[in-house]
C-alpha cells in the first residue's frame, strides 16, 4: 500500500542534531533512520518551507536534504507548520547541551513565525548560549523583533543567491545592512554556483561576496539526476557540469555521485566542512574573534594614553 503524504504534526520545540553538525554512530541502523534526533544543537521553529509548493514565493533553485527527505519520510514540505514552544522543555535541553550555540532552522522556515523564532532566541541567550537563526527571510520581522534579537546578540545568516529574483534579493540584502546599521551581527550565506563561463550571473554572484555586509559562502549542492527525473528548474541545466565532483557524505564520510558539488569558488570563509571540524561555526566564530580583537585593541589604545600603570592596575583588580 503507497502511504499517503502527510503535514508535519505540531509537535514540542527540542534539541536535535544533523549529521553534518552532530558525530553519532549510525553501524547497523536501517537507511532512513539515520536522523539525530538527541544530542544536538539544531532546533526549529516552523517546519517544512512556503517556497517548496507555493507560486506566491520563488522557491530556491539548488537541491538540499530536507527535499529528499521529505520524499522519503512522505511529508508536505509545501506546508509550513509551526511548532509548539514549551519553554521549561527547551531549557532542560539547552541546560545539557554541550555547544555554546545553537542554530535555529534546519528543517524549515523560522521566518514564519518571527515571534515564535524570536522567544526561542531570547530563551538561547538566557541560557548563556548564542542563537543563530539561518533564514531565507520569506516574511520580515517587526521592528520591535529585530531590536528584541540584537538585544540578545543574535546572529542572523541570510541566505541569498545570484538565481534569487531580483525583488526577493534586494529586500534580503536591505534588511541585512538594516540589521548591521543598529548593531546586529549578520552574515549574507551566499550559495554559489559554478555557472556557465559567459553567464552574467556572475557578476552578481562576485557582488554578493565583496559586499559589505560579511559573507559566508555556501558552494550549492546539485542532485546529478537522468533527465526524466530532475525537477523543472534544477539548476543542473545551467552550471559547468564539469566543475561538478561527487560530495563527500557527512554521515558515512564516503563520495556520494548523485550529490554534485564545484566547492569552494571565492576566497574567504565558506561552509564546507562538519560543524565540529568548522571554525566558523555559522559565523560565531568569526564574531567572537572580532569582538576578542575589539577589545585586545580597546585595551591597548587605553593603556598608551593612561598615566602608566593606572589602567594595568584597574584592570587586574
Amino acid at each position: 500500500m503507497i502511504r499517503e503524504k502527510e503535514q508535519y504534526k505540531e509537535i514540542p520545540i527540542r534539541l536535535k542534531g544533523t549529521n553534518k553538525t552532530t558525530k553519532a554512530n549510525h553501524k547497523g541502523k536501517e537507511w532512513g533512520r539515520k536522523q539525530i534526533q538527541k544530542g544536538g544543537n539544531c532546533m526549529d521553529t516552523v517546519r517544512g518551507c512556503p517556497a517548496y509548493e507555493n507560486t506566491e514565493y520563488p522557491r530556491c533553485r539548488w537541491d538540499y536534504y530536507s527535499e529528499e527527505a521529505v520524499r522519503r519520510y512522505k511529508k508536505i514540505f509545501g506546508k509550513p507548520v509551526r511548532m509548539i514552544l514549551k519553554e521549561k522543555l527547551l531549557r532542560k535541553d539547552l541546560k545539557k547541551c554541550k555547544e555554546s550555540w545553537i542554530r535555529i532552522g534546519v528543517d524549515g522556515a523560522p521566518s514564519w513565525d518571527w515571534e515564535l523564532t524570536t522567544r526561542c532566541a531570547e530563551i538561547v541567550a538566557e541560557k548563556g548560549k548564542t542563537p543563530v537563526i539561518i533564514t531565507r527571510m520569506w516574511k520580515r520581522p517587526t521592528e520591535r523583533q529585530i531590536e528584541r534579537m540584537i538585544e540578545r546578540e543574535t546572529i542572523l545568516n541570510i541566505t541569498v543567491s545570484a538565481v534569487d529574483e531580483k525583488e526577493e534579493l534586494i529586500e534580503r540584502v536591505k534588511l541585512a545592512e538594516e540589521y548591521q546599521e543598529k548593531g546586529g551581527k549578520v552574515a549574507l550565506r551566499v550559495v554559489t554556483f559554478a555557472f556557465k563561463e559567459r553567464d552574467k550571473r556572475w557578476e552578481k554572484q562576485g557582488e554578493l561576496m565583496r559586499g559589505k555586509i560579511p559573507t559566508l559562502e555556501q558552494p550549492a549542492r546539485i542532485l546529478r539526476k537522468t533527465e526524466k527525473t530532475r525537477r523543472k528548474n534544477s539548476m543542473w541545466e545551467e552550471v559547468e557540469r564539469e566543475r561538478y565532483k561527487p560530495y563527500k557524505s557527512y554521515m558515512t564520510g564516503k563520495k556520494n555521485a548523485r550529490w554534485r558539488t564545484a566547492g569552494k569558488l571565492y576566497e574567504g570563509k565558506a561552509c564546507i566542512s562538519a560543524c565540529p571540524e568548522c571554525e566558523v561555526k555559522c559565523m560565531v566564530g568569526i564574531f567572537k574573534e572580532e569582538k576578542r580583537q575589539t577589545l585586545d585593541f580597546f585595551l591597548t589604545e587605553l593603556i598608551s594614553e593612561s598615566p602608566e600603570g593606572e589602567i594595568l592596575g584597574s584592570v587586574s583588580s
